[in-house]
């Protein structure tokens, strides 16, 4: 059987002081959850520079419906022919996939709220020290 999985990271990008201060400011004034929001869609998705050229997204609609159609039926009926015990490890696979995949979306949500919070942070205390 082969196993294939995806799990998410994220890294802040770098910035001058300048670029997070203002970044900071502009947390400040539309709010964190704006930002956290933003960012929730992006996970999981291919940075611009590296988007996969082709692939089935490429295809016509009736084409990708068609192969979607096809595909689904051959693994519903894959589904009903095995026994219990191929059921079994189907399931482990899958739920250690999908336990791989959430996980590491919780962990990069993590990382990219508390640069959030440093940026607010950090402005909040240039704020404090008398800056604009």
């Amino acid at each position: 059987m082969l196993v294939q999985y995806q799990y998410v990271t994220w890294s802040p990008p770098n910035l001058t002081d300048a670029d997070e201060l203002e970044l900071g400011r502009q947390i400040a004034l539309l709010g964190r959850e704006h930002f956290v929001r933003d960012f929730r869609p992006s996970i999981g998705k291919a940075k611009p520079n590296h988007q996969r050229q082709g692939g089935i997204g490429s295809w016509p609609p009736f084409a990708r419906w068609a192969y979607i159609t096809v595909f689904s039926s051959l693994c519903l009926s894959g589904l009903a022919l095995m026994d219990w015990r191929a059921r079994r490890g189907l399931f482990a696979a899958i739920v250690m996939v999908l336990g791989i995949y959430l996980v590491s979306v919780y962990f990069a949500t993590r990382k990219f709220e508390k640069w959030i919070d440093r940026l607010v942070a950090r402005y909040a205390a240039h704020v404090a020290r008398g800056g604009k």
